[in-house]
């Protein structure tokens, strides 16, 4: 009678809907190995054995495995690295120049002009990505440098295809609801495993893996591990074969051991973690080794449970999970509890959590003192923001069409401590508007903080610009057509708008006008029965007014000044109505003989003030 396995066809078809708790489910962690420093190595088209840091002004931001090796640290001071290590290569990252349309790698950047840029690796990272896409359709983004990929579904098809009988098994149980049934065993034997990467022992192994490969029989999970071992070190081969890149990798049973054994044995090294291996494994660890337990949490534990900082995972091991769900609460108690014995459930997302702000930002060493130092470096701001937003707009895969900013900020801080804030919702554009939209609203809105603050507007310390609630603009264009109107004479153009306003109100379609123009639109040819030289008009959606498509930014933009004009008087008119306000209740509260009382001096001030 043949031997059966410990895992049922249900838990090998769950594998397909990546199910969290398939006890055959396989993660991956991919994490670049000191990402900055080898962008740069690769670039500069070194060996990977030079000995090489990242250099931000006269600090080091990333350092290599060579020069490490050298006992060289991040945010070390470059002339003592020099020191520790003669040889080593600081390549400054490139940077922006004051009022300049791109960042370039200059040759001498001065903290004065120039403000860093970390583009040149997002640039690569999605080149990265793009590799693990290939291989795997379910990729968490986990930072510009690592990912986490969920190969369930590509090792259930991958093993129906090696066992061709099991496909016809499952195909039967699942016609005759037999799913629950257990599968039979491979016939395999631990020798008949090919490995890729440092397996990590079982609980009663041997360390060294020749001894412990032998006559044991294997069963599924280990068949489904070592196909991921081989698939991953064929992404990471790819990578550095077509990237020059190294990277680490751990895989296991769930994300948490994934990303504690891609940082076991660094560079360029993968580990493998069985279920039977997981608790020797975790055993000496230090428990704010964990994702999320290295911060306030870890001192919360620390202190709640009393057990040192240094405490290895078996100290915690002791603990309750009532008592942890006591003092952590429920769910913070419950996860710490799985996650301390190796269990985990969290699924492997596969939608990149999508930006909800942009900034781009400078420090001002020397502080500058005037509008005219100022604005060359929102000009900055702009290129560096806009370039981003229509980067991400041409490698966009989704049909939720260009994502634009709706809010714009401006963030300042001074000296003693004093900083500014103001926000501006921006006009509606589009990608071929956007720098232009953006520097408009910029300078608009800095001058009227500058004029609101001006006693304490300079020395400015710290100047950032931001851009936030990106919205999609796929319901606008499609709106466009409604608005375009071809020809000219009022009969045509009111007996277009009647069109449009029955098949939806023009105040459901905001900032349409500012699209008028684009060369995405779906109108972007006339009708066969217009003359090409007539000019394209729109009906105004606020003030109703026939305006040409040359004057649209135009009128827009007188819009935009009306709008921001009555915005300011508007908040002007409420200070002054908090002030008399405050005065009338300060009347009011002293009696008739305070209400000819002479206001003394600075209270005037403290009353508008609201």
């Amino acid at each position: 009678m043949a031997m059966k396995s410990n895992f049922s066809f249900a838990h090998l078809d769950s594998l397909q809907r990546f199910s969290v708790s398939s006890p055959l489910r396989v993660i991956a962690h991919i994490d670049l190995d000191a990402f900055y420093a080898q962008c740069e190595t690769v670039r500069l088209g070194l060996d990977p054995e030079t000995p090489l840091a990242c250099q931000q002004w006269q600090g080091l931001i990333a350092v290599n495995y060579a020069a490490r090796k050298y006992g060289i640290k991040r945010h070390e001071d470059i002339a003592e690295a020099k020191k520790k290590c003669p040889d080593l290569v600081c390549a400054h990252v490139a940077t922006w120049k004051q009022g300049d349309s791109e960042y370039k790698y200059h040759d001498h950047p001065d903290v004065a002009t120039h403000k860093v840029s970390l583009d040149p690796y997002r640039h690569q990272s999605e080149s990265i990505f793009k590799i693990l896409y290939e291989f795997c359709d379910r990729v968490e983004y986990a930072g510009i440098d690592e990912g986490f990929l969920d190969l369930s579904k590509m090792l259930y098809y991958g093993v129906l295809e090696t066992y061709p009988k099991l496909q016809g098994l499952i195909e039967l149980k699942r016609e005759n609801d037999q799913l629950s049934d257990l599968m039979p065993l491979p016939n395999l034997k631990a020798r008949d495993l090919s490995w890729q990467g440092n397996l990590l022992p079982l609980q009663d192994e041997p360390e060294d893996r020749e001894a412990r490969d032998g006559d044991r029989p294997v069963d599924w999970d280990e068949v489904c591990m070592m196909h991921a071992s081989r698939t991953i070190h064929e992404i990471r081969s790819k990578v550095l074969q077509t990237l020059k890149f190294t990277c680490s990798a751990g895989i296991s049973t769930n994300k948490v051991l994934a990303k504690l054994c891609s940082g076991y044995e660094k560079p360029n090294k993968q580990t493998v973690l069985r279920v039977g291996a997981v608790s020797r494994f975790l055993a000496p660890l230090n428990f704010a080794k964990f994702r999320g337990l290295g911060g306030k949490l870890g001192d919360s534990i620390s202190q709640h449970f009393n057990v040192p900082a240094e405490a290895s995972v078996p100290f915690l091991l002791e603990i309750s999970k009532a008592e942890l769900v006591r003092v952590l609460g429920d769910e913070t108690g419950s996860w710490l509890y799985d996650i301390l014995r190796g269990r985990d459930f969290a699924e492997v997302k596969i939608a990149r959590p999508e930006s909800k702000s942009m900034m781009s930002a400078k420090n001002f060493r020397p502080s500058i003192h005037s509008t005219e130092e100022a604005v060359p470096w929102l000009h900055t701001f702009v290129a560096d923001i806009a370039s981003r937003i229509v980067e991400f707009a041409n490698t966009a895969t989704d049909s939720g069409g260009v994502r634009l900013p709706k809010t714009l900020v401006i963030h300042s801080r001074h000296a003693k401590q004093v900083s500014h804030s103001r926000q501006l919702p921006l006009p509606p554009c589009t990608l071929a508007t956007l720098s232009e939209t953006l520097l408009t609203t910029a300078l608009t809105l800095y001058k009227h903080i500058e004029k609101e603050k001006e006693k304490s507007m300079y020395p400015m310390l710290h100047l950032s610009l931001g851009v936030s609630g990106f919205d999609s603009s796929v319901a606008k264009n499609q709106a466009i057509d409604s608005f375009l109107i071809r020809g000219s004479g009022p009969e045509k153009l009111s007996r277009q708008r009647t069109t449009t306003n029955d098949k939806e109100s023009p105040s459901k379609k905001k900032g349409i006008a500012a699209f008028l123009g684009s060369s995405d639109r779906n109108s972007s040819e006339p009708p066969p029965d217009t003359p090409q030289s007539v000019e394209s008009t729109f009906i105004c959606e606020v003030c109703h007014t026939i305006v040409s498509i040359a004057d649209v930014e135009e009128h827009h933009d007188w819009h935009y000044a009306q709008n921001l004009m009555r915005q300011m008087q508007e908040e002007d008119d409420n200070t002054n109505v908090k002030g008399q306000a405050s005065k009338r209740k300060a009347t009011s509260s002293g009696g008739q003989q305070k209400k000819s009382a002479k206001v003394e001096k600075g209270q005037q001030k403290l009353f508008n003030s609201g």
